[in-house]
């Protein structure tokens, strides 16, 4: 086993929890419009997304744990942070304000994934950190919270368990969302580039990574066509189904 691992396999257990949702990409695919501003049923594709995060947060807390909201942002800073604002006032209008939430801004986003990553593990110290795609709008509540119970089996509540990382995986491929430990986030430094899952178990060592599986694979954001796939599907399943199940 890795020694720093091993030293810090202590470090999980009651940490508070940090969620963070990944939204500094250019989104070149998509064309010149923010793909995570970009509408689905009156609402953004990032609100969406975020309404995972809260749902996560709510879990969180009622285990018991101290656990926070953070947005990575990178391209269309400006845009995203006006949203971000709005957002909140929103959320304080309906008197359900948004707890412990922060933006970290990430100004090596063209350099990739791995740059958000190492961005967050600077800002945020011996936290668990669970990690979502802003650009994956529709991740099941039943799913995230299968995430949780196993990693506060793992790591969040406990070190009984042997995993540092609970990783979503959908007929043998990883994926995000996943739930990194507190033991684990120094290794973020020694990521580099567009880096996907599998890149980042390959800085574990065998045996540190408990696996979710998912019935059905999630669908990310990546070109007009997927968003209007998205929006069809939508409209015929309904919002509520697809993100609920």
């Amino acid at each position: 086993m890795n020694k720093d691992l091993d030293v810090c396999n202590r470090v999980g257990a009651t940490a508070p929890l940090q969620i963070v949702v990944l939204a500094a990409g250019k989104g070149t695919r998509f064309g010149k419009y923010p793909k995570l501003l970009s509408i689905i049923n009156g609402r953004t594709v990032l609100d969406w997304s975020l309404e995972g995060a809260l749902f996560l947060q709510s879990c969180g807390q009622k285990l018991g744990l101290k656990v926070g909201v953070c947005v990575v942002t990178g391209s269309n800073a400006n845009q995203m942070q006006d949203f971000l604002s709005h957002w909140q006032m929103q959320k304080k209008i309906k008197l359900a304000p948004v707890q412990d939430f922060s933006v970290v801004f990430n100004p090596h986003f063209e350099q990739g994934i791995s740059t958000s990553l190492v961005a967050v593990a600077k800002v945020f110290s011996g936290v668990n950190m669970a990690i979502l795609l802003g650009d994956e709008p529709f991740v099941p509540q039943s799913h995230l919270k299968s995430l949780l119970t196993v990693a506060s089996e793992e790591f969040l509540l406990s070190r009984e368990g042997g995993s540092d990382i609970v990783v979503s995986r959908h007929e043998g491929r990883a994926g995000v969302p996943l739930l990194l430990s507190a033991a684990f986030l120094p290794q973020l430094d020694g990521l580099s580039g567009d880096i996907g899952v599998s890149a980042l178990l390959n800085f574990l060592p065998t045996g540190l990574v408990s696996y979710v599986d998912l019935l059905e694979n999630l669908r990310d954001i990546d070109t007009i066509e997927d968003h209007q796939e998205l929006v069809n599907l939508q409209r015929m399943q309904g919002v509520t189904k697809l993100a609920h199940i």
